[in-house]
Parts: C-alpha cells; structure tokens; sequence
C-alpha cells in the first residue's frame, strides 16, 4: 500500500492518493502515525512513533518540528533544541507551512531558555511564512499575554477565531474575554464532547467553558461541566495508593546492602551524572539551579533515562521467560549488562554537555 502526502498551513498531513502495488510503505504509514494526536498516557509512544518514522525519513522537518514540541511536554530541553534546530536547517530554503512548523518549534525553545524577544521574532517570521498558522497564532498570543500586552492578544484570538473557531474561542476565555452569545458555548460544548483520539471528552475545553458559564452566572451549568471534566479527568488515572506502596516495599526488598554488596564490580566507575531525586513541588529545579551554577555542571532537566531502562528490563525479562517484572527481575542483569545500560545512559548525558564534568538529571521520580 502506497500513500502521498501533502501538508496543509498547520504543518499536518493528509493523504491525497492511495494506490497498491504490492509493497507497503513502511515509511509513509510511520509519517501518517506520528502526526496523530498521542492518545492520554501514550505520550511514549508518541515520542517512539516520531523517532522510528526519523528513521526512515530523517529529512523530514515536520516530524522534527512535531518532536520538539513532544519533547517540551516530556521535559526534554536538550532534545527539544535538537530537533527543533534539525527543523529549522532543514527548512533554510523552504517558505510556507514547513518553515512556520520549524520557527514555532524554535519559538519554544526560546521560550524555554526566557529569551522571549527573539521567542516573539521566531513567532512573527512563522506567520510571514504562513498567515493561518495555528499554533503561531495561539503562541504569539499566549507570549503577548504574558507580558500584559493583552488587547494585542485579543486582537490576535479573535482573528484566530475565523481560522479555528474552538481554539479561538478558547484562547479568548484564557484571556477572560468571554462570548457573549451562549449558541457559541452549546456549539463548543457539542465539539468538547465528541469521542476522539484524546479522549471521550475533551477536558480542557471543558473546563474552559465551566469558566465561561461561571462568568455569566449560570454557576450550575459551571458546576455541571466542571464535575464532567474532573469525571474524564479520573478515568484516565491508573494511580492507586495501594500499588505505589507495593511497590516501594518490593523496591527496598530488592536493593538491599546484600544485593549491592553481590554486584560490587557491577556498573560503571564515572561520576557525570548527578540524579536530583524527591517528590514533585519539593524543589528539585532549585537545587538543579543551584548545583548548575558550577561552571563545569550543566543542568539538564527532567530526562526519564533510568525509568527507561526500568521498562526495557522489565519487557526483555517476559520475552526470556523468567515472568519477574520489575524490580525482581534485576536479579537477571549481568555485570556486562549493567555496564551497557550505565554506558547508555553516559553517552546521552554527554551529548547533551560535552564539556561539562557532571549532568544533573532531575526527574523526581528517578527515585
């Protein structure tokens, strides 16, 4: 199966033609997955979508583009800059969609970095490359509201309204401009509750317009939703207490003083990484802050390399047979495996500061 693609002014694709000479098209069918929306809790696989469809196209700036923007919800910095920077190299001769995709992505990583001048040049220039650019328009929005230049960003949503009527409208309520003629409310209610990719029910908008109706005084009809998004909300939660207590128990009944002990020659000698662990909100980006303010330490983020590994012990562990999942099944790891993971983990932490002498991760629950 052989499928062309094209690509509107928001940097998606669409199938245009569709024939079957006998071959699939491995390439064009990982292109056309990684531009769906990641389905809740499926940002991993999202990100591992994108990645394999790389593979294949790796001159592809959308899917670089789409990456950065992935990589900013996974606290990825380093990765955001890479692949938003592949983007923009890529697009260098480009105009039109492809180029807007690839400046909004370098929009985020200026945003991340606070340089917000040139976040708002990055902005601008998207929209001179593509005028109806959706996410270009909400981001320069969003970024003018946050300075307090909001008649700006009004004047921005509404015009974005005529592009994307539920995302303009949404980016209004944001602002605290609120419609005033409730048919637009039932109509977005309607979209909010249609069944798609992200969900049975679309929360945000939800919650959007819970704010909406609470501006107008029609505070039941603002509970009524609010209970709907919070109800949606809940079912995608597969936090229980009782499981992450059993967790942690079976963690600290596997690593003990015996085990380590056992496994003294295990690993790898180098000190570049340096793990802030702890609870979210306990601050974990302080500390970061703090230790990176060392010259020779560059702080990395929130980078999640560890509990990767975790996931592929525990999945390459089904396929031997053993049937321990983790933390049990690192009874299986060898002192050659050990030292590979530990070298995986060193080869991404330097490529993101060659030249620093340590790497602070500081994803809370590295613990």
């Amino acid at each position: 199966m052989h499928k062309n693609f094209r690509r509107d002014c928001d940097g998606h694709q669409a199938i245009t033609h569709s024939t079957a000479p006998g071959g699939l098209d491995i390439a064009g069918w990982l292109r056309h997955l990684a531009t769906l929306p990641p389905a809740p809790g499926q940002m991993g696989a999202a990100l591992d979508s994108i990645r394999r469809a790389l593979e294949e196209t790796p001159d592809d700036p959308s899917l670089w583009a789409q990456l950065a923007q992935l990589g900013q919800r996974h606290f990825a910095p380093e990765l955001v800059r890479q692949a938003a920077q592949n983007a923009l190299a890529l697009t260098e001769h480009k105009t039109g969609a492809e180029r807007a995709q690839a400046l909004v992505a370098m929009a985020g990583v200026a945003r991340e970095s606070e340089a917000l001048e040139q976040a708002e040049q990055y902005y601008r220039q998207a929209l001179q490359h593509c005028a109806d650019h959706l996410p270009a328009h909400l981001g320069l929005g969003d970024l003018l509201l946050q300075w307090g230049r909001v008649d700006e960003a009004v004047a921005l949503f509404e015009a974005t309204v005529k592009l994307n009527p539920v995302a303009g409208y949404g980016a209004l309520i944001d602002a605290r401009r609120f419609p005033d003629d409730p048919k637009i409310l039932v109509n977005i209610e309607k979209i909010a509750l249609l069944p798609s990719l992200a969900g049975p029910v679309r929360t945000s908008l939800l919650f959007k317009l819970a704010s909406a109706w609470e501006h107008h005084q029609d505070y039941a009809k603002a509970f009524q939703l609010a209970q709907q998004a919070n109800a949606a909300n809940r079912q995608l939660l597969t936090y229980r207490a009782e499981d992450h207590r059993r967790l942690c128990n079976r963690i600290r009944q596997t690593f003990t003083a015996e085990f380590f002990a056992a496994r003294s020659g295990f690993g790898h000698a180098s000190t570049l990484p340096v793990f802030v662990l702890g609870m979210p909100r306990s601050g974990t980006t302080l500390v970061e802050q703090i230790i990176g303010g060392h010259p020779d330490i560059h702080g990395a983020g929130e980078i999640g390399i560890t509990s990767g590994i975790a996931q592929f012990l525990e999945q390459a562990e089904r396929h031997t047979g053993s049937r321990r999942v983790y933390p049990e099944c690192v009874h299986e790891v060898t002192a050659r495996q050990s030292t590979a993971f530990a070298e995986k983990i060193l080869q991404q932490l330097r490529a993101m500061a060659p030249a620093a002498r340590h790497v602070v991760d500081k994803l809370p629950h590295n613990f």
